[in-house]
């Protein structure tokens, strides 16, 4: 669930919406049109991965809607049926995406350069390193959401 959550809002044509109660991992259905009040809000591990994905979404000019923000493009991978790469660029912002689509914690390598201006810059959400060859070496677990 986390990956999808972390797509709705690194996706460049997705808009996230979230729900009374998914914030705090609410785990059913409110009644439609009658009031059904959250009985016990409790902030939990949800609560502070919307936090960091809405501040994400809000301070990186890349992740903005429409032309406003970066086009998608794809970062090839040698886990394609596993791993999603993408990034998403404007301006001085950028967003490194790895998303783990499997069940299994996989190691993959990217080939090519991330950083279009400065190999300073490295790829913190992913915690890559780099290798011989201007390959990337990443190692995600199942379900990897964002991280420092």
């Amino acid at each position: 669930l986390d990956v999808m959550t972390a797509l709705t809002f690194l996706w460049e044509a997705a808009m996230p919406l979230i729900y009374t109660g998914q914030e705090i991992g609410f785990d059913r259905s409110f009644a439609f049109f009658d009031r059904d009040p959250i009985v016990d809000y409790r902030p939990d591990r949800h609560t502070e991965l919307y936090r960091r994905f809405v501040a994400l979404k809000h301070g990186e000019k890349a992740l903005q809607a429409g032309e406003r923000g970066g086009r998608m493009i794809e970062i090839e991978n040698n886990a394609n049926d596993c791993i999603m790469t993408f990034v998403r660029e404007m301006d001085d912002s950028r967003v490194v995406a790895l998303l783990n689509l499997s069940p299994y914690t996989i190691h993959g390598h990217i080939c090519g350069a991330l950083h279009r201006h400065d190999e300073r810059r490295r790829d913190r959400a992913a915690r890559a390193r780099r290798t011989r060859h201007g390959a990337v070496e990443l190692h995600r677990a199942p379900q990897g959401a964002l991280t420092d």
